[in-house]
């Protein structure tokens, strides 16, 4: 019998499922807005500690609050414009890294909560 290209080899079977069992959409379907709103206010001092990572202080976050705010062309003019693509680089990768951590989070407590698989 031919082997579907998407197939999973027979070795990393178990790996897979220990995977797909960890990280599932289904069982974040389970938060109620109310937890999804209770987890996010939760992380507000995860999102400073990532936005002095990423931004290193607050004139580092407004600077990159400005350069969001301010158009292409303008930065273009003032010869500002690789500051302004690499401050918003690091903007978009401080919300990703934050609903990344809310994500995860959410998924962990929700396989805690529905216990181990067997």
């Amino acid at each position: 019998m031919p082997r579907s290209w998407c197939a999973v080899p027979e070795e990393m079977n178990e790996t897979y499922q220990l995977v797909s069992n960890f990280v599932s959409f289904d069982r974040l379907m389970g938060i109620t807005p109310t937890g999804w709103l209770i987890l996010i206010v939760a992380n507000i001092p995860v999102y400073i500690v990532l936005a002095l990572v990423w931004f290193r202080d607050k004139d580092g976050f407004l600077e990159g609050i400005k350069y969001l705010a301010t158009p292409d062309i303008v930065s273009w003019f003032r010869g500002e414009y690789e500051d302004d693509v690499w401050s918003r680089f690091k903007f978009l990768l401080w919300i990703v890294s934050c609903a990344l951590c809310v994500y995860f989070e959410a998924d962990f407590i929700q396989y805690m909560m529905s216990g181990t698989p067997e």
